[in-house]
């Protein structure tokens, strides 16, 4: 009787084992945490970069969408694909709000005397910057609300 209650201790020490280096045993906050320390390295390079900011965004919207969300709780990797869309939607604006389109948007604005075309360009790229910073409090409070750290790196931008 003992040699099978060892067997079977054994075995769920073992299954254990198992489980916790699989990564199947990562609680949700730590699976979080490591998400976040990804995009926080990710948002370090692109700020190293000579990017411009299109680019930068569609950079950062494509490297995020490749990491493993999969020990992450739902409404987590919900928002975090928001947040994910919100950069990729913003790549284009970003790519507009450019000198020469600020002068064009102006030029427009005083030939068809539409003030509203003044900064056009200016005012989307806003617009979706907006959207990015709300898309990631939310993800960052989702976050919190499991347990997890936010990086100082993320936060502090």
């Amino acid at each position: 009787m003992t040699a099978g209650w060892i067997g079977v201790r054994g075995g769920w020490v073992a299954l254990g084992l198992l489980i916790g280096l699989s990564g199947c045993g990562r609680s949700p906050d730590s699976a979080i945490e490591s998400v976040l320390n990804r995009c926080a390295r990710l948002t370090d390079q692109v700020n190293r970069s000579q990017a411009a900011p299109g680019q930068a965004a569609a950079f950062l919207a494509s490297a995020m969408q490749e990491i493993d969300t999969r020990g992450c709780p739902p409404d987590f990797r919900v928002a975090f694909q928001q947040h994910i869309n919100a950069w990729r939607e913003a790549a284009p604006y970003f790519a507009r709000d450019t000198g020469l389109n600020a002068f064009i948007d102006g030029f427009a604005a005083g030939l068809l005397r539409d003030p509203s075309l003044f900064g056009a360009s200016g005012q989307a790229a806003a617009a979706a910057s907006q959207n990015i910073n709300a898309t990631y409090y939310r993800l960052a409070n989702i976050a919190a609300a499991h347990g997890a750290r936010v990086p100082n790196s993320v936060v502090g931008r």
